[in-house]
Parts: C-alpha cells; sequence; structure tokens
C-alpha cells in the first residue's frame, strides 16, 4: 500500500466521522424538540386542569383569577336582505362555564301595541331599515327579552351567497 491509499483511507474515515456527527446532532436536536414539546404539553395540561377543563381560555392565557373577571358576552346578528333585517339571532358565551347559545328572534314576531290594529310596521324585521336603525332593533329585543345587550353584528346576505360560492369554487 501506497502513501496515496492510506491518506484516502484518512480521507473517507474522516467523511464517516463527519457523517456520524452530522446524524448525533440531528437526533441531539430532534430529542431536545421532543422534550421541549413534553414541558410545554405538560405546562398547558396543568393549566386546563387548573381551569376545571376549560382548554380555550388556557388557549387565551387565562387563569383563573383573569377568568373569573370575563363577562358574559351577548351579541345581536342580523342579516340584511332587501333593507330589512330578516334574520335576527342572540349569539351567547359565558367563558367562565364555556357555554355558548343562540337564540333565533322569527322576522315576524309582533312588537306593536295593539292587535287588532297591526301593521306590517308592527313586526320585528321592519325596525331594522337599510342600516338606519340597528339600535332601534337592539332596543326592541332587549324589551322583547328583558336582555341587556349592547352590540350588534350586520350581516348582508348577499355577501354571505358570495363568500359560500367562492368556497365552492375553491373546493372543485
Amino acid at each position: 500500500m501506497g502513501k496515496h491509499d492510506k491518506a484516502k483511507r484518512d480521507i473517507q474515515d474522516d467523511i464517516k466521522k463527519k457523517s456520524k456527527k452530522k446524524k448525533h446532532i440531528g437526533l441531539k436536536i430532534f430529542i431536545f424538540i421532543l422534550i421541549l414539546l413534553a414541558i410545554g404539553g405538560g405546562i398547558f395540561a396543568k393549566r386546563v386542569y387548573d381551569l376545571e377543563g376549560n382548554w380555550l381560555a388556557a388557549l387565551l392565557g387565562h387563569n383563573k383569577k383573569t377568568l373569573e373577571n370575563l363577562d358574559k358576552l351577548q351579541v345581536l346578528i342580523m342579516g340584511e336582505s332587501t333593507g330589512m333585517s330578516d334574520t335576527i339571532i342572540i349569539c351567547s358565551y359565558n367563558p367562565k362555564t364555556q357555554e355558548a347559545s343562540m337564540l333565533s328572534i322569527p322576522r315576524d314576531t309582533f312588537i306593536g301595541k295593539s292587535k287588532s290594529n297591526a301593521k306590517t310596521t308592527d313586526k320585528i324585521n321592519s325596525i331594522y331599515n337599510a342600516g338606519k336603525s340597528p339600535e332601534k332593533t337592539l332596543e326592541a329585543v332587549n324589551e322583547l327579552t328583558g336582555l341587556d345587550i349592547k352590540n350588534y353584528v350586520i350581516i348582508d346576505t348577499k355577501a354571505l351567497v358570495e363568500l359560500v360560492n367562492t368556497i365552492k369554487r375553491s373546493r372543485i
């Protein structure tokens, strides 16, 4: 064997050692990431346990003290079509118990004073007039239900149809 063969073997041995080192470094990084994920998962599981299974509150970074200070969220959702609110839904979410509920108010619900002299304007959906009076609809719903809703959302039903059609087209 000559000097060149020995040098060639030395180079090959060096390459093998470097590739083993790279494999070991990759394995160490992988194990380190697994350990971090396990620690993070354990911390998250403990927070969920402390919040009595309320994983959403834990995910949002709440603890028992901040969760106690959160109020119930109530929102009136109105779907606008042809200048009137054809869809009226009360949505409620209690972050303390993670309970959510929805109540749909029929569009023809009578809100007038006299049933014998009822007009089409005595229906709850006629209060909302092309975006000019959502607050009046909110007041009527609060009076009708006895709630104290402060927030509302108006959804244009034409935009909703376009959104659904766009989703359908993207799936094809």
